[in-house]
């Protein structure tokens, strides 16, 4: 019978802490800046239902103690919480001791002679080739015929390695051995323009049989480098290239030509050939066709996708290891200099602000992201494009107020966010057959027919079609940043096929990357990966992007987990599929 009397106390005290505990939490984050020690809100918040549930007793006639009370309150404010969240802690994927990441290439050219570049001293690479840790040598075969003349050894700058494939003159000589760095995935490039394959043996009076390739002086110069060879053509037609390509395959390689890897530089097009797999330029193609068209809420703090790459030059990021008394962070400028033994990464989220934006001549550029993932034995290809925003704040700052953080359960801010739709792609020149919204925990389906008829009587609907082209748009919720169809100007909008609330997306705040001009070569990257497709530079990091500090088993947190690189998110293996 006790028990049952002390159901009404029960739920009285939760029903009256809730506004309390608001309302002190707001009052302690105007004072202090922020939300009190994780511990300290926790007993306050203790000390607060226990007192309302000995109130709320004695106003309903049946009174009790101090000891009900406490044991009400540890029910409440701890077990049950502890309870509710046991099996939804997960601490990510496993973090690989020392490991560096996969995104340095040591690329040695062995050309014939001085080549005059089509684009005379480019300033900076393509803005897919960006983020990988390079260092260049230069290579010509000896006069001797023996071995290399280096003209640049080892070097990280660009415009010296392509000086010295310009001018054919040693810049920087470092001898005739190649220094190649530990860990570093290595990589010989021949530029033999139109020299065949193998050369005419001795004796045969002009004749057309050949001796083995490695006749050829380029060849020969290259074999002592113990490295993959790849073979660079001036044309990509004909049995030349096919004949390049078999030698090159045997020897862990590949050959393609000048122009299919659309340079724009000799150098540009040997990275392309090494990095990037034969079907990039393809997918890059495909995935402009498809881009889909952001709009953001107006009041949304964060409607800039970062340009992740820009974000690590500019010093916005390090890599975190947790540590006592305090986290030790490191600063990389560079995304392929990532470690895996660190922890997480923390990135400067007021570089990111619309204030900072609008206002600093250096705010880091806007981008997002693309992942073409191809059926097996020719099904259905389908394009997985991502964005980045530094950080997701809860809607509504009570839920995550002493007593009430419970982790992924009620409070929702966390650092980072990745998010993102997915396409499905048609017949040449045909739009999409459906596209894939990411929202939250789930994914809503859509047919090319449904979205047009949505879409018929807004004034965004100009751009789904433009020049040939099939674009998806997608209204960005406020602080959620989850992807919806439509947009939502209601005083209270709701998750796709819900009750629970959502963000504003009102798609008022439009994005520069929406305009095609803007976005050409810029706006649009594909996600980092080597040229057999397995993850590379930040995107093969295994830590979160972000930390939280939690107790009692990681029930109670100051924030949310934060997400894991895109590799790491089931979307990335299974289109449609959402975290």
């Amino acid at each position: 019978m006790a028990f049952l009397r002390a159901i009404p106390a029960w739920i009285g005290a939760l029903l009256l802490s809730i506004p309390l505990l608001f309302g002190v939490d707001v009052v302690l984050r105007n004072l202090l800046g922020g939300s009190p020690n994780l511990w300290l809100g926790l007993v306050f918040a203790f000390v607060v239902y226990a007192l309302l549930f000995i109130g709320v007793s004695r106003l309903i006639r049946h009174p009790f103690g101090i000891w009900p009370a406490a044991l009400a309150a540890f029910l409440f404010i701890v077990v049950l919480p502890v309870v509710v969240t046991w099996k939804g802690h997960s601490d990510g994927p496993p973090i690989r001791s020392q490991a560096r990441i996969p995104g340095r290439i040591d690329l040695v050219i062995v050309s014939p002679s001085a080549r005059h570049e089509r684009v005379p001293r480019p300033s900076v690479p393509p803005a897919d080739l960006a983020a990988w840790d390079l260092r260049y040598t230069v290579a010509v075969p000896a006069p001797d015929g023996k071995g290399l003349e280096i003209l640049v050894a080892g070097t990280d700058s660009r415009s010296l390695a392509l000086r010295a494939l310009r001018t054919g003159q040693a810049l920087e000589p470092g001898g005739s051995q190649v220094q190649w760095r530990p860990g570093a995935q290595r990589a010989v490039v021949l530029d033999v323009d139109e020299a065949p394959v193998s050369v005419p043996g001795p004796g045969s009076g002009g004749s057309s049989a050949s001796e083995p390739a490695d006749n050829s002086p380029l060849v020969a110069a290259a074999a002592s480098l113990r490295a993959p060879d790849y073979a660079l053509l001036a044309d990509a037609g004909g049995q030349l290239l096919v004949d390049w390509n078999g030698w090159a395959q045997e020897h862990r390689g590949e050959a393609d030509a000048l122009a299919d890897l659309e340079g724009p530089t000799l150098l540009d097009a040997s990275l392309r050939l090494v990095a990037q797999s034969r079907s990039t330029l393809a997918d890059r193609r495909l995935a402009y066709a498809y881009r889909p068209m952001l709009f953001f809420d107006k009041r949304e703090l964060y409607a800039w996708p970062v340009d992740v790459d820009a974000a690590f030059e500019e010093g916005d990021v390090e890599m975190c290891k947790h540590s006592l008394p305090g986290d030790k962070c490191e600063e990389v400028k560079r995304a392929a200099g990532l470690d895996q033994s660190f922890d997480y990464l923390h990135f400067d989220i007021q570089r990111f602000t619309q204030r900072e934006r609008t206002h600093s001549p250096q705010a880091v550029g806007s981008t997002y992201y693309y992942h073409v993932v191809h059926g097996k034995s020719g099904g259905d290809t389908e394009i997985d494009y991502w964005w980045y925003l530094p950080y997701n704040p809860s809607l509504s700052s009570w839920m995550c107020s002493p007593g009430f953080s419970v982790t992924d359960f009620d409070c929702f801010d966390h650092e980072s966010d990745w998010e993102g739709i997915t396409v499905g792609v048609g017949a040449e020149g045909k739009p999409p057959p459906f596209v894939y919204y990411a929202q939250h925990s789930n994914v809503a389906r859509f047919s090319w027919g449904e979205l047009e008829k949505s879409w018929a009587k807004l004034p965004q609907d100009r751009l789904v079609d433009a020049h040939g082209a099939h674009h998806p748009l997608v209204f960005v919720a406020r602080a959620s940043h989850a992807s919806y169809r439509v947009p939502c100007s209601d005083s209270v909008c709701f998750e796709q096929s819900s009750v629970l609330p959502e963000g504003k997306h009102n798609g008022e705040g439009e994005w520069s990357g929406d305009d095609d001009e803007v976005c050409a070569g810029l706006c649009l990257k594909p996600l980092p990966v080597n040229r057999v497709d397995r993850p590379a530079t930040w995107n093969a990091f295994s830590g979160p992007w972000g930390t939280q500090t939690c107790i009692l088993w990681g029930t109670f947190c100051d924030r949310g987990e934060a997400p894991h690189s895109p590799s790491f998110q089931p979307r990335y293996r299974e289109p449609g599929v959402v975290r």
